[in-house]
């Protein structure tokens, strides 16, 4: 991350590719959600995929624990990166269109204690990409309207 001229920047890099964002822009469009939600509560937000980009699909793929378990296809993240100049545009892309399918995730096992094990579900990173992609629009939808419900309950929690 650097700052220029007064805002703060974050530098991606995946493979050859070397990707600078404006932080700013990425908080305005986390509030420009939450303000849509707070002008129109009534109204159902049903167009939200068209803040998804792939600059977004780039930062959350740099979000992701580079040391997480691969899933089903056996791709770490590592792999992925070298390969995202392709596979970041793609799956915009089936997303965009609505043919994207989740694949299967796999099925690990960790021990829990007493010898028993606790089951655990990896899914691949691409799928971890549009899910951390997914959160972060959904996230200010969600606190507002849901946060001022929880707020007093949290604030008496602290006394």
């Amino acid at each position: 991350m650097s700052r220029e001229g007064g805002s703060l920047n974050t530098e991606l890099h995946f493979g050859n590719i070397k990707w600078t964002r404006d932080m700013e822009e990425v908080s305005t469009l986390e509030m420009q959600i939450a303000e849509r939600v707070r002008r129109n509560p009534s109204e159902p937000l049903t167009s939200l995929h068209s803040f998804i980009d792939c600059a977004m699909l780039y930062e959350s793929l740099g979000m992701l624990n580079e040391k997480s378990a691969p899933g089903v296809d056996g791709q770490t993240w590592r792999q992925y990166c070298k390969n995202s100049k392709e596979s970041i545009p793609e799956l915009h892309r089936a997303f965009k269109s609505g043919e994207y399918k989740a694949p299967h995730i796999r099925r690990a096992y960790i021990p829990k204690g007493e010898g028993e094990q606790r089951p655990l579900g990896l899914p691949t990173v691409e799928d971890k990409v549009l899910q951390t992609t997914l959160t972060r629009v959904l996230m200010p939808v969600y606190e507002e309207v849901y946060y001022p419900l929880l707020r007093p309950r949290i604030v008496d929690s602290f006394r």
